[in-house]
């Protein structure tokens, strides 16, 4: 779409009406891409839940599956007859190896582009990535329940499809963050946009179950079907409402300009990276361990909490899926609260960045590791864990405000590539995560067992934020920049345009 097509439409849904009201276009952007990163996560987490429903029951059981409740006993539990549910949409006889084949083949083309996707970002215009990668992955949802009947490698493939075109998207939105957010806002900006992916895995995890059990497109098809509809529905707004920045923005209010007239723009033809000074860089470092610290920690929380619950406390699926969402909702109203304080501070000039990055990282890498070895120590009280848990995870939310905005911090020229890489390292530890929890398990689900996952995971959280504490910076680098003249040039943007009165503003 050209950027007077894009003019073109926006007026149009101005003049009918829509969106009468006038809104700052940070906010639109905002809004826009919480749900886009709400879609982002719908569509990567939608497989682990309709795969129940796509297995006939009797092929994925184990030889074995007599359990024992001698640890925690479960004096209710009532031995209960497994029988498939009705369903108007074709079984698989697929075992447990076959299944896991399936979801984890979203990761074969996640780490394709994951560490050049920041890089792809900067060239080609960020919001254009992340829109264009979000409807090719709406798209490959649509046609899941089509390709499943064509076989296993069609469907793996398709998979694998998603996790590359999905693979850029949060390098992307770094990118947009780092064009969008008003120095004094960035925190909330960030956190509110990237709280949309912990939404999306907790509504994709309540409603996905629910679509599987009626009838409405046939069951687990229409899983598929709403969230891909959803995107591409999603990917108009944005295609008409989200710019590249506001400098190239023709219906921003003067006000609101300026805002931006410290950030600073640069042409992609000037794009130089300055690879050896980033991978020299200290700081950028911290970073890195700072992420892997937490894919980590969040692997453990979103794919392994529900297990513990089931496997070693013997929680029924149906309360362990529950009890799981409860941490994801936590640390979403952790990162908002987290973010009107940081940007409160900074704004009156109590703390410097650098000291409010570290301090936030800080307290959700300690925190949430002291709640984490906290756990064994509750036995069989499922209820305490979870409170334990979700207290930890919601002041682990205060890593938006922490290491999770560095790349802007660091380098608003390249943070879309910085937070690439980042992600990309941090995205092997979730390989790690779940075979180590398979290791330290391997003799039985115990709470002795498990407990050795909590540990390690919480020497790994307190390694990583340690290191982040003595060595990060939230200052612009000296390779931050790529040269000199480019420091003023948000300035002179907002000088120009107010002089020429180019802006203009439909609304009035």
């Amino acid at each position: 779409m050209s950027p007077e097509q894009q003019v073109d439409l926006e007026m149009q849904f101005l003049r009918s009406g829509f969106l009468r009201w006038h809104l700052p276009k940070r906010f639109i952007v905002t809004i826009l891409g919480f749900f886009g990163m709400f879609n982002v996560y719908a569509m990567r987490m939608n497989m682990s839940v309709a795969i129940v429903a796509m297995v006939n029951i009797s092929s994925s059981l184990p030889e074995n599956n007599t359990l024992l409740y001698a640890e925690c006993p479960d004096e209710d539990r009532r031995e209960e007859e497994i029988t498939e549910s009705e369903s108007k949409a074709a079984r698989y006889n697929w075992d447990s190896v076959t299944q896991n084949q399936i979801i984890s083949a979203f990761f074969y083309g996640y780490f394709i582009t994951v560490f050049i996707g920041g890089y792809l970002a900067e060239r080609f215009g960020a919001h254009k990535i992340f829109g264009a990668c979000i409807f090719m992955t709406s798209v490959l949802s649509l046609l899941t329940p089509v390709t499943v009947q064509w076989g296993l490698v069609p469907l793996i493939t398709l998979r694998a499809l998603e996790g590359l075109c999905e693979s850029v998207t949060f390098s992307s939105m770094a990118s947009v963050v780092s064009r969008w957010a008003p120095k004094m806002e960035r925190s909330r900006m960030n956190s509110i946009i990237f709280s949309g992916s912990m939404i999306g895995n907790v509504v994709t995890f309540s409603v996905s179950g629910w679509l599987c059990s009626i009838d409405f497109l046939g069951g687990w098809p229409s899983v598929f079907y709403v969230f891909g509809v959803i995107g591409c529905a999603w990917c108009l707004f944005w295609c008409i409402f989200v710019y590249e920045s506001p400098f190239k923005h023709p219906f921003i209010t003067s006000d609101e300009f300026k805002l931006y007239k410290d950030n600073i723009t640069i042409s992609k033809k000037q794009l130089r990276v300055p690879w050896l000074s980033i991978f020299s860089s200290i700081p950028f470092w911290a970073m890195v361990l700072a992420f892997v610290g937490a894919f980590f920690t969040d692997t453990i929380t979103y794919t392994e909490l529900t297990s513990y619950l089931s496997s070693a406390l013997h929680v029924d699926v149906k309360n362990a899926g529950l009890y799981s969402s409860l941490p994801s909702i936590a640390i979403c109203i952790g990162s908002w609260v987290s973010s009107c304080i940081a940007d409160g501070l900074r704004k009156r000039g109590v703390l410097g960045i650098t000291n409010i990055r570290k301090i936030f990282n800080s307290l959700a890498g300690y925190v949430l590791a002291l709640c984490l070895i906290g756990i064994p120590f509750c036995g069989c009280r499922a209820w305490l864990v979870v409170v334990i848990y979700s207290f930890g995870m919601f002041v682990n939310g205060f890593k938006f405000s922490g290491f999770q905005l560095s790349s802007v911090d660091m380098s608003p020229t390249y943070a879309g590539i910085i937070y690439g890489i980042a992600n990309g390292c941090g995205a092997v530890s979730g390989i790690v995560a779940p075979i180590m929890v398979g290791a330290l398990t391997e003799s039985g689900a115990t709470i002795a067992n498990w407990s050795k996952v909590f540990y390690v995971t919480a020497a790994i959280s307190a390694v990583t934020t340690t290191f982040f504490a003595l060595f990060s910076s939230a200052e612009v680098q000296p390779w931050g920049n790529p040269d000199c003249e480019l420091e003023s040039k948000g300035t002179e943007i907002v000088e120009q345009r107010q002089n020429s009165n180019s802006y203009i503003n439909p609304i009035n």
